[in-house]
């Protein structure tokens, strides 16, 4: 860590003891890997319950297992972020104090009484990374029944109130599997407050029968 002088601006400081501030404790979210795997399972494992495949019981188990390296990644997502927004808000009531010289208790005493900030940023990434957990167990059920047979194409569903890069993934229409929507996103949600969908499309074998005969 590098010694802070006078001649460091009171944003400069501000960002600095900031980062360095030990957030240990300061959110209460044990278990959230445990968490949104169920999430992530109960999606895929609904989806798969809703199309006919055969040896369901080992596909469960090949979503569920899925499911906790997903958790895992988005847990480590989650808990990333919201250090991240907390450390800059912090950082803001800090360089402020400073630039006032109210003195460091009277600093400590703001950022108590201004922690609803980062409860709220906490709660809001929180919903985000559930509502990812809830799209990739589905997409992860459509890819697994896709495997035992079921031919599928999954199709991005605008919320009412989609922005434009969620609008034009309505418009890309049903796509493959692994391919990825025109946000360059492969399932939602695709940016925080997203509340769009992702739904799966049965392939229709029609037109390649009729070539057939």
């Amino acid at each position: 860590m590098r010694k802070l002088g006078k001649e460091d601006s009171a944003d400069t400081q501000g960002n600095q003891i900031a980062r360095d501030l030990s957030l240990d404790g300061l959110f209460a979210i044990g278990g959230i890997d445990a968490y949104l795997s169920d999430i992530a399972g109960s999606s895929g494992n609904w989806f798969l319950g809703q199309v006919n495949v055969p040896s369901r019981d080992d596909l469960f188990d090949q979503v569920n297992d899925r499911a906790v390296a997903l958790a895992a990644e988005n847990g480590g997502e989650l808990v990333s972020g919201i250090e991240e927004t907390t450390r800059k808000d912090m950082a803001r009531l800090i360089s402020a104090g400073l630039q006032e010289n109210i003195g460091l208790d009277a600093i400590a005493d703001r950022i108590a009484d201004s922690y609803s900030f980062s409860a709220d940023r906490a709660d809001l990434i929180a919903r985000d990374q559930v509502a990812r957990a809830n799209q990739q167990g589905a997409l992860e059920g459509m890819r697994i029944a896709q495997k035992a047979g079921v031919k599928l194409k999954k199709e991005w569903v605008p919320d009412a109130d989609a922005c434009e890069d969620c609008a034009a993934n309505g418009d890309d229409g049903p796509i493959a599997l692994d391919d990825n929507f025109s946000s360059g996103d492969d399932t939602a949600p695709a940016h925080p407050k997203c509340r769009c969908t992702v739904v799966s499309v049965v392939e229709d074998d029609k037109e390649d029968d009729d070539g057939d005969e």
